[in-house]
């Protein structure tokens, strides 16, 4: 019988037990131990402590990790001894390594021979290792390794970086309890530890467990009758029922769910103010995934790399929001450069935890201190996540560049064409420039360089070159200029060089550059790259170049960028029209290097006047053409501003600029053709011999890239395709701009975020649009900078985009970008993707890992407790049992776990297995855990007919929550709550919104993650606080009344209406004596109830109090209800 504890509301007098006491009918025996996962420093097996034969990876290494590594082991930061230190991590160095007396460390064989078991039994302080008083290896761990030594001393490589192997399944005993592989294994390690497996659970116990694993929700009473009453045998019913839940959408729910932690998914941007962002398109991408049951090396790659994949879709973009899901930041004062860092270092421990189980963020400052991923692996895998084009920044925006616009329904079709054609057009791009290569090199190689233009009347030079500092040089006056307000960005590249980028509020006054008259001829060229417009502001426009009076009147000239258009302006009086001003007629890409040159002939013309884009002089406009003054002032050059008084800010903030040019001179077209062009050349041909003298396949990727554009920029080979491109992204943002969508202006604007909740419900409803943050590839290579000790502004060594060393190499034709990452990542010599990915799909499913740190498969993370199950299980993952139609499918997966007796035995506890398996580590008996906060709250709402599922994915919504709890965060788009109404707060709570800053408390107190981090392993506690949630929280209150009323409603009997709720929460009726128990329950409740408070407790929730219904007897009900609610029986599964 299920012990049951009257749990009644705050309202009315609580009989019995305190509600401190939460599910007091888990006895102690079930209790799950608080045992850190990291308790196997200890010696791992007690037969190899007695000297039975010793394993390297389980018995040697976690001793030598914990405690020798910090002097002795990867991080080059902390080895000791200095300027000789001893590695005790590899073992060539481990056997070769002598000490001052010409001792060796460790002597195979000999271990009274070994420095390293002199040391650490030694009884002089100073010779005693490890030396940390904190670290002292025990008597038993000294003779382990002892015996180790005496055995050969045998190294292996940590067993998570070794390729799987297939071996032959285990031989067991009892043979008959066994269904599937899974079980071999198991049964294998129970009969080694002397342990008996259970037989199988009950079916309404096993329904009830398998329903609640595979979807979130509880069995139907019909479902469980379905079930119960099935004449096929136990195997043959079972599995018609595992195969119904597979093919439910509310699989992909509850699957998306626990993805979602591992996406680090949130409404809201999470730093700062953590105002909102638009990103459920990318929930609803995960849920679709997951009911298609797509492969899972495919849902990686889409993810990672779903821009550059070749036959990408919509589908695909919108699933690489995983990468921009993290954190991000727009506070006032932050450095962008700063951002930029960060951004890319959250998204490599995202990767590293998700993808690869490893605690990546331990290289951030110094190598890993027990694994063998250094620093410089580290930030080679942000070179991958820092090649996005974007801004580190994002305003407080509901959403920021790059997005996509979801289109309208009836667009969708003519979405995803055009989307086709965009991927067949760039496919084939992709292909030219790949096969260009031999072209490419024997051009560059040839007397090919254009003839130089004379540096006759060459006033001024700015090559750019520096790469770093805060000056820039003039080649032909030798003077440098040094930044006002903040320093410059410098960018390790275009064209094989560097480039200087302003930031918000660089300024670089040059009072005796750029002297230019109305009456004499000059030409002024630069290259540039502006960027996107942040959102909120309509247009970049804003001088590119200047020297501009801003005063009172516009006096002086300046290259001008007008949201894309080049214009120059020669003004004299700007009032009075006194002035020239040209514009071109075609307009410049963003985001994208351009040469621009302007020449002028000194003629006070607007004719004479002519503007060229690399290279090609451009059809021009007149706007105004009648000046008769002087344009000549006593004021500084500028770069990307005006330079006045009252301009503080650069409206073309961002923009990188390289070799700038003014000559005293005009320069003809034919000059004009050869000027972008011939310092790029020369710094190839003059400055990077070795680069021409190497095979192309020996370039690296700036050499590749560079000399593709220089190649192409000098002929019309992609001309064509560019233009094709260029249309469909104009057809595709044609499609785009009919869809209403609502964007927030950023902090502090209230009002603004009391629209957050209206939105929502219209984009639910279909009224309102909606982006989605996704990626876009640069059209540079990927780079990154080691960083000293994690500083930004310390960067050490250019690391190109690259995978760790320590693991298999990238595949050979694998480009060097997201979808080589990606490809990577999948590839069968990985050992770690499949390991990591079924080792929390057992988790899921059974409670614990295999490896219980799911989240750190290195060297101090937990040891397998069955090795050659999870490697079985990842080589049947990547290889669908032999079957490649099946490989990486996880549907496939989750029913092999749960059609194994492992999983489908009863969950009954005997002293034995108390003894000698408290916490279930070897599975003599079935998983037994508390509901996730997800699926609890979904359970409640389903039991009493509330649940919401009309419809799958769309936007989240805002249930209820104690009042106040968003007010305390500083304001934003998310300053204010307003709940939703029913129904829409009765959707499944995968799609309730997070406020990363603002976890919603019910949630909180049973353990879901805030979201703050990729969280690959929740925690799962029993406290005091989840009994007072439980039993006042208004989803449940209100559940319970809901469900109550049902009884009460359908039948007249009170052993009906209480076998109509246990059904409906525990999946089964009541015996005999419980219905004795709860009826009589029932008589103390209705003693207690008043009128008064029978009405007060009626009104919880949103559901609508029956008519006919006595609201005293409704309060019994509801009150009685609450006990089911909170008992052992519906709160664990």
């Amino acid at each position: 019988m299920i012990q049951l504890i009257a749990m009644l509301p705050r309202h009315l007098p609580v009989i019995g037990l305190s509600a401190a006491v939460f599910m007091t009918a888990c006895s102690k025996k079930e209790i799950i131990s608080a045992e850190s996962s990291r308790g196997d420093y200890e010696v791992a097996d007690s037969k190899a402590a007695s000297h039975g034969q010793i394993d390297y990876n389980r018995d040697v290494q976690p001793i030598l990790s914990y405690y020798c590594y910090h002097c002795h082991g990867p991080d080059t930061a902390t080895r000791e001894p200095k300027g000789a230190p001893l590695r005790l991590d590899l073992r060539d160095m481990a056997l070769s390594y002598k000490n001052e007396q010409g001792v060796k460390t460790i002597v195979p064989g000999k271990p009274d021979e070994s420095e390293l078991i002199r040391r650490i039994e030694s009884h002089d302080p100073d010779l005693l290792m490890p030396q940390d008083p904190e670290k002292k290896l025990s008597g038993e761990q000294i003779a382990l390794l002892r015996e180790w030594i005496k055995q050969g001393a045998e190294f292996r490589d940590h067993w998570a970086f070794e390729k799987p192997q297939k071996k032959t399944l285990p031989e067991v005993e009892n043979k008959g309890w066994a269904k599937n592989a899974i079980d071999h294994y198991i049964l294998a390690k129970l009969e080694e530890k002397s342990l008996t497996p259970n037989g199988p659970a009950g079916r309404s116990e096993l329904i009830r467990r398998v329903t609640l694993d595979l979807i979130g929700l509880l069995p139907t009473p019909k479902e469980v009758d379905d079930f119960l009453n099935d004449p096929a045998d136990d195997d043959a019913a079972y599995a018609k029922v595992v195969d119904r839940l597979l093919a439910s959408d509310a699989y992909g729910e509850h699957r998306a769910r626990f993805w979602l932690d591992y996406a680090r998914y949130g409404d809201t941007h999470g730093i700062h103010v953590d105002a909102y962002r638009t990103i459920w398109p990318y929930r609803d991408y995960v849920i679709k995934s997951f009911n298609e049951d797509k492969s899972y090396d495919r849902f990686t790659q889409e993810q990672l790399a779903g821009d550059l994949l070749p036959d990408k879709s919509l589908d695909t973009v919108v699933a690489t929001g995983f990468i921009r899901a993290g954190l991000a930041s727009s506070e006032g004062g932050t450095i962008t450069q700063e951002l930029w860092v960060n951004n890319k270092r959250e998204r490599t421990e995202a990767f590293g935890t998700v993808f690869m189980g490893m605690t990546a963020n331990c290289a951030v400052c110094h190598d890993h201190k027990y694994d063998p991923f250094s620093a410089k692996d580290f930030y080679s895998l942000t070179a991958y996540f820092g090649n996005i084009d974007e801004k580190p920044y994002h305003n407080d925006m509901d959403s920021w560049a790059p997005v996509v616009t979801i289109p309208n329904k009836d667009d969708r079709a003519g979405y995803d064409r055009l989307v086709a054609e965009l991927s067949a057009a760039e496919k084939k791009k992709k292909e030219t420039l790949t096969t260009a290569d031999a072209q490419i090199a024997e051009w560059l190689r040839s007397n090919n360089k254009p003839v130089k233009v004379d540096n006759q009347a060459l006033a001024h030079h700015f090559p750019m070159a520096e790469g770093k500092g805060e000056t820039i040089k003039d080649a032909v006056t030798n003077k440098s200029y040094k930044y006002e307000s903040a320093p410059p960005l410098w960018d390790e590249y275009p064209l094989l060089a560097s480039s200087f980028r302003i930031d918000n509020n660089t300024r670089y006054p040059m009072a005796d550059v750029g002297k230019l008259t109305a009456d004499k001829p000059f030409s002024i060229s630069t290259w540039i790259r502006w960027n996107e417009a942040p959102l909120g502001q309509g247009s970049m426009t804003g001088a590119l170049l200047s020297r501009m009076d801003t005063g009172s009147d516009l006096k002086g000239y300046d290259l001008f960028l007008a949201d894309g258009t080049v214009m120059v302006h020669l003004i004299s009086e700007w009032s009075k029209k006194n002035a020239v001003v040209v514009k071109a007629a075609q307009k410049i890409p963003r985001t994208k290097w351009v040469h621009i040159a302007a020449s002028y002939d000194g003629s006070k013309k607007a004719a004479g006047i002519q503007l060229y884009l690399n290279g090609e002089k451009v059809a021009t406009q007149v706007v105004v053409d009648k000046l008769r003054g002087e344009i000549e002032i006593n004021k500084p050059f500028h770069l990307a501003r005006r330079g006045g008084p009252d301009d503080k800010s650069s409206p073309l903030r961002g923009t990188a600029f390289q070799d700038l040019r003014i000559y005293k001179r005009l320069l003809g077209p034919e000059e004009m053709a050869r000027l972008p062009w011939m310092d790029p050349i020369a710094r190839v041909a003059e400055r990077k011999p070795d680069f021409l003298k190497k095979d192309t396949d020996a370039w690296t990727p700036f050499e590749v890239d560079a000399a593709r554009k220089l190649y192409f920029a000098s002929n019309n080979k992609l001309d064509a395709l560019n233009t094709r491109i260029t249309e469909i992204k104009k057809q595709i943002a044609e499609l785009e701009s009919k869809v209403k969508v609502h964007h927030y202006q950023g902090a502090n604007n209230i009002n603004e975020g009391k629209k957050v909740s209206d939105d929502l419900a219209a984009m639910y409803q279909g009224k309102l649009g909606a982006q989605t943050l996704v990626c876009r590839e640069k059209d540079t290579p990927a780079f990154a900078h080691l960083l000293d000790r994690g500083d930004y502004n310390s960067r050490g060594e250019r690391l190109y985009a690259n995978t760790p060393d320590f693991l298999p190499s990238l595949p050979a034709d694998a480009p060097k970008n997201r979808l080589g990452l990606a490809q990577w990542v999948t590839m069968p010599e990985n050992p770690l993707t499949a390991r990591v990915t079924v080792n929390r799909m057992w988790q899921e499913i059974f409670g614990t890992g295999i490896v219980e740190s799911s989240e750190d498969f290195g060297i101090v993370g937990a040891r397998p407790t069955h090795q050659e199950l999870l490697d079985h299980l990842a080589i049947d993952f990547q290889t669908g049992g032999g079957d490649s139609n099946k490989a990486w499918k996880l549907k496939r997966m989750y029913r092999m776990l749960v059609m194994s007796m492992a999983y489908r035995q009863s969950n009954r506890i005997s002293d034995e297995m108390v003894e000698k398996d408290p916490r279930n580590l070897f599975y003599a008996r079935a998983p037994r855990y508390r509901m996730d906060a997800e699926t609890l709250r979904d359970a409640a709402l389903q039991a009493a007919g509330l649940l919401n599922r009309e419809k799958l994915g769309g936007p989240s919504f805002l249930g209820y929550q104690p009042a106040g709890i968003w007010k305390d965060s500083y304001p934003s788009s998310t300053h204010f709550y307003k709940q939703h109404r029913a129904p829409l707060i009765y959707r499944r709570t995968l799609y309730q919104f997070v406020k990363r800053t603002a976890l919603h408390p019910e949630l909180g107190i049973f353990d879901a993650t805030d979201r703050l981090i990729a969280c690959v392993r929740r925690d799962r506690t029993n406290t005091p606080l989840a009994a007072l949630a439980l039993l006042n929280d208004v989803t449940y209150l209100e559940a319970a009344r809901a469900l109550g009323n049902k009884a009460l409603s359908h039948h007249k009997d009170t052993r009906e209406r209480l076998n109509y709720i246990a059904k409906r929460t525990w999946s089964r009726e009541l015996d005999t004596e419980e219905v004795t128990s709860l009826t009589s329950r029932l008589d103390e409740i209705r003693k207690l109830i008043t009128a008064e408070e029978a009405a007060h407790l009626v009104k919880y929730g949103e559901a609508p109090q029956p008519n006919g219904i006595d609201p005293i007897e409704s309060a019994v009900w509801m009150s009685l209800t609450s006990t089911f609610l909170n008992s052992d029986a519906f709160v664990n599964q």
